[in-house]
């Protein structure tokens, strides 16, 4: 019976070994859910934090390419339009860069191409338009894994007046190759 005794004391100890390695192994377990929901929160955290800082340095190159806009109309027309220079002067800094879109005639195609190829000036403003744009453009793909971002700026007026830019002059714009590879 000392057999059946001891049997029983080390079938005893084994349960409450067993029974404490189990509570160790949900505490552990709950240990790591925990921690890797604080990861998650983190990366979060850090995403967000990341696209404001994006979002907020970005607004002061977008306020210069509407700002490039304007000498765009500038050296392109000589005489700005009243109704959009009142606009502009009324806050609206978009004003230009919404006048020079509506410029998409063939003619002045032609004339932004000499003025392109002729005008020192003229051409070191659009390549900085240019250089501005897609340095914007990069950090937004950059910052944001859905190409959200990239998709706003790309849409937006300055975007679209990039993409217009490089259409008259016959250069690749930031996008085209990513486009071409869906179709």
């Amino acid at each position: 019976s000392n057999v059946s005794l001891a049997s029983s004391k080390a079938a005893t100890d084994v349960d409450n070994t067993v029974g404490k390695m189990q509570k160790q192994a949900d505490l552990l377990i709950e240990a790591s859910i925990k921690a890797s929901d604080q990861i998650d929160k983190a990366r979060s955290e850090d995403s967000n934090a990341k696209r404001e800082t994006f979002l907020s340095s970005t607004k002061f190159v977008v306020e210069s390419l509407h700002s490039l806009s304007l000498v765009f109309a500038r050296m392109l027309q000589g005489e700005l339009p009243d109704k959009t220079r009142q606009a502009y002067q009324r806050g609206d800094t978009k004003a230009f860069t919404r006048h020079n879109l509506s410029l998409k005639a063939d003619a002045s195609h032609d004339k932004i191409r000499d003025k392109f190829k002729e005008d020192y000036e003229f051409r070191t403003y659009v390549q900085r338009y240019f250089r501005q744009f897609e340095e914007v453009y990069d950090q937004a793909k950059g910052n944001d894994h859905g190409d959200l971002l990239a998709s706003v700026f790309m849409t937006s007026d300055v975007g679209k007046l990039y993409v217009y830019l490089c259409a008259v002059l016959k250069r690749d714009h930031r996008g085209a190759n990513e486009n071409k590879r869906v179709a």
